[in-house]
């Protein structure tokens, strides 16, 4: 929350400010995140492709509408967070541009240092403090099931996505307001 209350002025561009607060929100892994393509989205719903994805898996995740406040205007497609080429921001650049912020004179002494990734973890603890159960954060955050349940449970689980990130959602901008 004190992220979200620092980023602007951070000195980074809104972009990468942008994508790394998705990636607290949405909890999704930052080189998914700095990758989204307009092509991705449809509707409320943005779909990892497996081909982007760590696992290989898609993954639906549902944008609440701070994500959608975060999220520049609209296209057909294109990367959402183009870099200074056109192109979708690359994997370590979220990690590098938090590096130089670190190091700068606007760094909020309040934030220990973190890494991008570690956005995640505060994303999935979050929820699950909240009451989230441990199986929809793991459908959120895109890991892969193991056991015979896995096999023969075939929800989509986007009902319970939807819900986890909007109380999540409300949580944070209940946090940074």
């Amino acid at each position: 929350t004190t992220l979200l209350r620092a980023l602007p002025r951070s000195g980074l561009t809104l972009g990468t400010r942008n994508a790394l607060a998705l990636v607290l929100v949405t909890a999704q892994r930052p080189g998914e995140v700095a990758g989204l393509d307009w092509a991705e989205v449809d509707g409320r719903w943005w779909t990892v492709p497996g081909e982007r994805s760590k696992n290989k898996k898609p993954n639906r995740v549902w944008l609440t509408d701070l994500v959608l406040e975060l999220l520049p205007p609209r296209q057909k497609s294109g990367p959402a967070f183009p870099g200074p080429d056109g192109q979708s921001l690359k994997t370590n650049t979220l990690a590098m541009a938090l590096a130089r912020w670190r190091k700068g004179p606007n760094w909020p002494a309040t934030i220990k240092p973190f890494c991008p990734h570690d956005l995640r973890r505060s994303a999935a603890s979050g929820m699950t403090g909240q009451g989230t159960p441990r199986l929809v954060v793991s459908k959120i955050l895109n890991h892969t099931e193991v056991g015979v349940t896995a096999v023969y449970d075939r929800s989509s689980y986007d009902r319970e996505k939807e819900k986890a990130l909007t109380g999540w959602s409300r949580h944070l901008v209940a946090l940074r307001d």
